[in-house]
């Protein structure tokens, strides 16, 4: 099959499917989980995942880039919140991630509340 007939949505012009894309990393969901739950600068997330600055600034770009995250000054820092696009949920039984793109129907990734740790 030729690439101009290849019927798989592009990730460059199918905005759910950039998010997807930008999905497939557990970090990022990690860290969108992180972000709902409150923590909002690089180093709060940092922190809270046990992982590099480097690791999740490189990570929070990427979901930037696909409008998964915005970020906003505070004072000497910034802070990252997720868009009106993505929610987290967390329970004592499950954590559900959850990205609905305007028109583009919706994706769902749900996890124990262990997997947080893992």
């Amino acid at each position: 099959m030729s690439p101009t007939n290849d019927p798989r949505p592009d990730i460059a012009t199918d905005p759910l499917m950039a998010m997807t894309y930008a999905l497939s990393w557990t970090t990022r969901q990690r860290l969108l989980v992180k972000i709902g739950d409150g923590a909002t600068t690089v180093r709060e997330l940092a922190d809270a995942l046990r992982l590099p600055l480097s690791t999740v600034r490189d990570n929070l770009r990427a979901l930037e880039s696909v409008q998964l995250v915005t970020k906003s000054p505070e004072g000497a820092t910034v802070g990252y919140r997720q868009t009106d696009v993505v929610s987290t949920i967390t329970t004592d039984t499950e954590i559900v991630i959850r990205v609905e793109p305007p028109g583009r129907g919706s994706l769902e990734i749900t996890y124990p509340p262990t997997w947080l740790y893992e």
